[in-house]
């Protein structure tokens, strides 16, 4: 028998499920889900600069400078103390500092943002709170969306005459609704 997972007083089992592992109905629409590299987990502290490529999430404080070639996730619990420079941001606690994202950011319902921050795509769901100056960033010229997936081609759709099931020219509307046509004393073809 696997031994049960013990929580803090104060915590409840959504906010220790990975964004990742959450159904849709528990998650944001608006922005990817990532499982992260690192995680920064609750109850602990960095300070200093983080750097690097990859996916991070935090769920305790980082205090300092995180500079991504990747996505961010700060989990309810978070909360990050320093300028943010990422590609794909996710915030659901707090964020203290001017944030450039190059992609997109996605501020959750319980996420709160005090600074300024440049993205290209900007999500903010109902709750969330930002406290600071916006600026919208062009989508890189180079930048190529995602593919579209191509739907099969439809058939020409044939009606008239000769299509089978169909109405003879001299058909009414009532003889195509065999109840009225009964009534009027009509045979349905």
């Amino acid at each position: 028998m696997a031994p049960e997972l013990e929580l803090e007083e104060e915590e409840t089992m959504e906010e220790r499920t990975p964004s990742f592992a959450k159904s849709s109905s528990q998650t944001s629409a608006y922005a990817p889900q990532v499982k992260a590299d690192t995680v920064i987990s609750k109850g602990m502290t960095l300070t200093g600069t983080l750097k690097g490529k990859g996916t991070v999430r935090v769920e305790g404080i980082v205090e300092g400078e995180i500079s991504l070639d990747g996505a961010l996730t700060v989990a309810v619990s978070g909360t990050v103390k320093g300028p943010v420079a990422v590609n794909v941001l996710r915030v659901a606690g707090n964020i203290e500092g001017n944030a450039t994202v190059k992609d997109h950011l996605c501020l959750e319902r319980t996420g709160h943002i005090q600074g300024d921050i440049e993205t290209v795509s900007l999500v903010i769901e109902d709750g969330g709170r930002l406290n600071g100056r916006t600026t919208m960033m062009e989508r890189p010229k180079d930048h190529q969306p995602p593919a579209e997936p191509k739907a099969p081609p439809v058939p020409e759709l044939e009606f008239g005459p000769n299509y089978p099931g169909g109405w003879d020219t001299d058909d009414t509307v009532e003889s195509a609704q065999p109840e009225k046509a009964a009534a009027n004393g009509k045979k349905n073809k």
